[in-house]
């Protein structure tokens, strides 16, 4: 059984980048930008991943963007 996580935004973080927990303990990091997202969505790399905002809102990483789901 998963269990939910809350997501903490630091100050002045606009989006998160949240693993599936099963890859490791430290299930999401925030970031203030949207291109530190796409950084930090990179490392990541194929691994299952979602991008959100403060609102909830997910995204996909289209080039160097972020796109709406």
């Amino acid at each position: 059984m998963t269990t939910l996580q809350a997501i903490v935004f630091a100050p002045g973080h606009k989006f998160a980048v949240v693993l599936a927990p099963e890859y490791s303990l430290d299930t999401y990091s925030t970031h203030r930008t949207e291109i530190k997202a796409i950084e930090a969505s990179r490392v990541i790399g194929r691994r299952s991943h979602q991008i959100i905002d403060t609102t909830g809102r997910r995204y996909q990483v289209v080039g160097d963007q972020l796109v709406t789901h």
